[in-house]
């Protein structure tokens, strides 16, 4: 059994060097190498702190600090602010469920509103954990048994008795006395607003630290338990039915309207009265991905409201969740085809990627809801969608969006269709080799555009700080670097 204020001082400890190296290395962005270490170092502290939590804790469950080192070290990959993004979220996650291991609680059980209620209260803990951890599970009095603690104590509460003292009786010499202020200026030789920034900065990670550290081993006050509900709420098979009955007859009609443009092409579409290929595209690809993302949880949660009186009650739901399921696939396919016609007329833009792939996992998911909820395996489905959902951010890493917008969009080019230069200036390092290959295929007035916003994030970005580093921005820069002189000739002198 471990001493509970000690474990909560040692926490404070680990937290202290957490603030201390979020000061030094995450003070300058874009994040890159220097998030990368403090990760890697949070993790070894939260390790070392779940085997003195728990000895005998079955080493299966370290694959999810593997989880959150191997995201953190994602974050010297790229130079994308998204993915970066989509990689401290990974990251998020799967320390929010570090307490559910930590307590040898099956993840692959937990219901979604067990798995929401973890990140919330991941959330709460980094801001009022670290109060806690100071004033009630440190037992300070215990550290006063030995005569060295009693000794530091004192020099510690001397020192800080001491420091405004002397900062208000030294202001006021420095005030009465020239030569005493130069003395004191020659030896003290500070930016006061510097040291109170790094302060800042300290403090903040040390609180954030604290609290998440906190969470994982010695929360107890934030458990679902505390906030359940005297009654589940629930509705009836008829309610529910209805509602489902209605909502898949208003998928059919749409379904029934898409069809002809499924199967009818680019061509039906502007052979349309009033509707273009751009507005058929731009305006359906978004609405129709929301509908597919609002869906998965309105049947979880209809599933879930529903009272199972009898054996057909399920089946009904089973049924019509089934039918919602398979129209739901329709109006993808619309949603992808939309994108695949845009693709084709205008070229292709992070946005649009993004939400492709965060559709292709929500079709996933839909068939994972098939093969455990309408199975009766619903506490299987959230951690297998939670799988799949960080396997999707680690696609995305390894297929580099910026660098496809790139070699999509200048193979497009290449054959004479529409191209935006500007548009493409706009992405970051990551599409820079991309860009630079392709340059000789486009037009005098695009290699233009783009060598001189290449020669810019070159002039800008070159001898950064290096703890902004990545394996990305590195290797932009020193392809930029070797290719200086070509890219000034493609640059076209505007007259004076």
């Amino acid at each position: 059994m471990i001493n509970r204020s000690r474990f909560a001082f040692a926490i404070l400890i680990a937290a202290a060097v957490l603030g201390l190296l979020g000061d030094q290395l995450l003070r300058v962005g874009p994040w890159g190498l220097n998030a990368s270490i403090w990760i890697a170092m949070l993790t070894i502290i939260l390790a070392r702190f779940f085997l003195a939590f728990d000895p005998d804790s079955p080493k299966r469950h370290f694959w999810i600090f593997g989880m959150v080192a191997g995201f953190g070290a994602l974050l010297m990959w790229h130079d994308s602010t998204f993915l970066k993004l989509l990689d401290i979220l990974a990251i998020g996650l799967s320390i929010a469920l570090l307490p559910v291991v930590a307590r040898r609680q099956p993840l692959q059980t937990l219901t979604l509103i067990r798995y929401i209620f973890e990140l919330g209260a991941a959330g709460v803990s980094a801001v009022v954990g670290t109060p806690l951890l100071l004033f009630k599970d440190v037992q300070w009095r215990d550290f006063h048994t030995s005569e060295r603690s009693t000794r530091v104590i004192g020099i510690i509460r001397g020192i800080a008795i001491a420091v405004p003292l002397l900062i208000l009786f030294g202001g006021l010499f420095v005030a009465a006395d020239a030569t005493f202020e130069g003395i004191v200026k020659n030896i003290f030789d500070i930016d006061l607003v510097e040291i109170i920034g790094h302060l800042s900065l300290m403090v903040f990670w040390f609180w954030f630290a604290a609290g998440i550290i906190r969470r994982v081993f010695l929360d107890s006050e934030i458990r679902l338990e505390s906030f359940a509900l005297s009654g589940r709420p629930s509705i009836g098979a008829m309610e529910t039915g209805l509602a489902l009955g209605l909502l898949n007859l208003l998928f059919l009609s749409f379904v029934l309207v898409q069809l002809q443009y499924l199967f009818g092409g680019a061509a039906l579409v502007n052979a349309a009265r009033d509707l273009t290929l751009a507005q058929y595209a731009r305006r359906g690809f978004f609405e129709l991905v929301t509908v597919a993302a609002l869906a998965v949880p309105l049947l979880l949660g209809a599933h879930w409201l529903l009272r199972k009186e009898k054996l057909s009650d399920e089946r009904m739901f089973r049924w019509l969740a089934g039918s919602l399921m398979a129209l739901l696939f329709v109006i993808m396919a619309s949603a992808a085809q939309r994108l695949l016609l845009y693709a084709a007329q205008f070229g292709i833009t992070e946005q649009r990627v993004y939400a492709f792939v965060f559709m292709a996992w929500l079709a996933v998911a839909l068939i994972w809801f098939s093969l455990t909820v309408l199975r009766g395996r619903r506490d299987r489905f959230t951690f297998g969608a939670l799988l799949t959902g960080l396997a999707a951010i680690l696609i995305l890493n390894v297929m580099d969006p910026e660098a496809l917008i790139v070699r999509v969009n200048s193979g497009r080019a290449a054959e004479g269709n529409r191209f935006d230069a500007a548009y493409l200036t706009s992405l970051s390092l990551d599409a820079a080799p991309e860009l630079i290959a392709a340059l000789p295929s486009y037009s005098e007035n695009d290699r233009s555009i783009i060598a001189s916003r290449l020669l810019q994030q070159y002039q800008r970005r070159s001898g950064g700080d290096w703890r902004t580093w990545s394996l990305a921005k590195s290797s932009a820069l020193r392809l930029i670097s070797e290719n200086q002189e070509n890219l000034q000739r493609m640059v076209i002198k505007k007259p004076n």
